[in-house]
């Protein structure tokens, strides 16, 4: 008597499914539902799984893309404290002639640098784009000896004032030759950073107390030098990162020694050996620096934009001030004070907008 009913139940819920097979009965524990329709399936499921599909990989490539503009401005910071740091070790040396140092620094870095190329079968010789490579390097040459140059016939505030136009060159000769965003940002954060060097460095035509030209035709020099480096650094950023950052500096190392050679000619100093093994030490610790320094700026410059590159190398200024408080213990002024706080704006506003892409929704 029992049995009966069960079986009818059954039979009816089995009838009931066959002539209504949108109606399903709810599954008992540890059964699994049954569908019969495309219609009948949750609504959104392969929507849902297609989103956890993709999500993830779309999240992963703009945390690298973000990353990757990250260590690239990271690797041309790096380059500004390693050039300060030479640039005060030059300065402590201050019984080798400028000629000679550059010199004795290129050729102990061009020797390191081919030992690298060496051990990790790097060629010196097969490589792209090779005239861009090769105008960097001579224009890099050229520009270090222009530099100089500007270092000693011009006041010092003038000629680093002049010298740190270099965002401006570069991101024009950029915006034109390769079609890089110039934005408001980039605007902005080149105003900010200049008017901050332009206040640590205190140039005379702003500042004339602060010291006088020799010649007006002087001023030309360190614009022409800045012009030249802005170019060289749209030569890099052409030559991407095809290019070993190993062979660049290697052959910007070479034409730097060249022009310190040729420096040491045409000024007719003569050579002066080092007179003690601490100043040997620091030269053989500059070309270290050298090495590093070129490596760090030439793989930055091809990952991130060149504005942005020229724009992070605006610290070297700021370095160089914090090392003339700390450790040459120098006096400094307001002005300084505010150059200096400018000018690590600039940098960090600058890098946030790349690292964003921020355009505030104009571009150039």
């Amino acid at each position: 008597m029992t049995k009966q009913p069960q079986e009818s139940m059954e039979i009816a819920t089995v009838d009931t499914v066959i002539m209504n097979p949108n109606i399903l009965p709810d599954p008992l524990p540890g059964q699994v539902a049954i569908v019969t329709n495309e219609s009948d399936k949750p609504e959104g499921k392969d929507k849902t799984e297609n989103d956890t599909k993709t999500k993830p990989s779309q999240n992963e490539d703009e945390i690298k893309s973000v990353a990757r503009k990250l260590f690239g401005i990271f690797l041309i910071f790096l380059c500004s404290i390693q050039a300060t740091t030479q640039g005060a070790i030059v300065k402590y040396i201050d019984v080798v002639p400028t000629g000679q140092i550059v010199m004795t620094i290129s050729f102990h870095a061009i020797c390191f640098l081919a030992v690298i190329a060496g051990h990790y079968n790097i060629s010196l010789i097969r490589f792209p784009y090779k005239k861009f490579i090769f105008m960097r390097c001579v224009i890099g040459g050229l520009s270090y000896v222009a530099r100089n140059w500007s270092y000693r016939n011009l006041p010092f505030g003038d000629a680093n004032a002049l010298l740190f136009t270099i965002p401006f060159f570069s991101g024009i000769i950029a915006r034109f030759y390769l079609k890089e965003k110039y934005t408001l940002i980039h605007v902005l954060s080149t105003i900010c950073g200049l008017a901050g060097i332009v206040l640590v460095a205190k140039p005379s035509f702003l500042f004339p107390s602060s010291g006088s030209y020799k010649e007006e035709w002087h001023v030309a020099v360190p614009l022409i030098a800045a012009a030249a480096m802005g170019w060289a650094y749209v030569c890099v950023r052409k030559a991407g990162t095809a290019v070993s950052p190993v062979v660049v500096s290697f052959y910007l190392l070479v034409f730097q020694f060249l022009g310190g050679l040729s420096y040491q000619t045409v000024t007719g100093t003569q050579y002066v050996s080092p007179s003690c093994y601490e100043e040997r030490g620091l030269l053989l610790f500059c070309s270290v620096l050298a090495v590093c320094m070129y490596a760090c700026l030439n793989k930055g410059l091809a990952i991130e934009k060149s504005a942005t590159g020229s724009l992070v190398r605006n610290c070297d200024t700021v370095l160089a001030y914090l090392v003339q408080i700390f450790v040459f213990r120098a006096e400094v002024d307001v002005l300084s004070l505010v150059g200096a706080g400018l000018i690590v704006v600039g940098t960090v506003f600058i890098t946030l907008g790349t690292a964003f892409d921020w355009t505030c929704g104009v571009e150039f």
